[in-house]
């Protein structure tokens, strides 16, 4: 689950100044900064071997969404893999959101799933696909706090249907 970064302050080398870093830190103001463990991964929702990477950050995450008031945790659902069964998969993801459900649900959060666009191998890309997805673990598991990310970016970039008006 990812939890927002800043850009301020970044080099091209990527490092955060040392400097400012300080600065945030005696002024009571943590930086956070977004870990990319695999640019284009999309996520570790479904990804049969890197679904333990998944689950460890999940305590982490929600304690600094906790600590911040932040109660929204975006979790990707990850792209579709060649050594790995879609069905299972799925299947896979069902557990690892119900598990991110239950533990977001500790401190009144919600799990978001999120349809992406530009991405071939994702297999989200309408509002009615992640909605399938968030029906399909609250049917299996009774985990009701998980939430469609509405980017309209990516719907309208995957001419997704929306009401006019």
């Amino acid at each position: 689950m990812a939890v927002p970064g800043g850009g301020a302050g970044r080099r091209r080398g990527g490092g955060v100044r040392p400097r400012r870093r300080r600065r945030r830190r005696a002024a009571g103001r943590p930086e956070l900064r977004r870990r990319r463990p695999g640019r284009g991964d999309r996520g570790l929702v479904s990804w049969p071997a890197r679904s333990a990477e998944f689950r460890d950050n999940l305590a982490v995450t929600l304690g600094i969404g906790e600590r911040l008031g932040c109660r929204a945790f975006n979790a990707l659902y990850g792209n579709r893999v060649e050594d790995a069964d879609p069905a299972a998969q799925d299947e896979l993801a069902t557990e690892n959101l119900a598990l991110a459900g239950r533990a977001a649900a500790r401190i009144g959060g919600t799990v978001l799933v999120e349809p992406v666009s530009g991405a071939p191998r994702y297999p989200l890309r309408t509002a009615a696909d992640a909605v399938a997805v968030i029906d399909r673990v609250a049917a299996a598991t009774g985990v009701a706090n998980l939430g469609l990310l509405c980017d309209l970016y990516h719907l309208a970039s995957n001419a997704d249907d929306r009401p006019t008006g």
